[in-house]
């Protein structure tokens, strides 16, 4: 039995994002949104742990300097993300 990916959802504040990462999460997905506003990603986050998934957040939320996430982006290229 191999482990479930984890679905990253760039945009994920937006409408279309946070629907797909409602529908996901549901199914027992995990899920990391990907936002430009620190704001509505908080609010995202406060938006899930409120409703009927939230026995399905794992993990806490964490805000990156774009330098870091540049340097995330191109190791998981590295290892062969797409």
């Amino acid at each position: 039995m191999s482990a479930q990916p984890v679905i990253a959802i760039v945009g994920g504040t937006g409408d279309i994002g946070s629907g797909l990462a409602t529908r996901w999460i549901g199914v027992g997905h995990s899920i990391v949104i990907g936002s430009r506003s620190g704001e509505k990603a908080r609010m995202s986050v406060l938006r899930f742990s409120k409703g009927k998934m939230s026995e399905n957040l794992r993990g806490r939320p964490y805000d990156l300097e774009m330098a870091e996430v540049a340097d995330r982006v191109t190791a998981a290229w590295q290892r062969g993300a797409s």
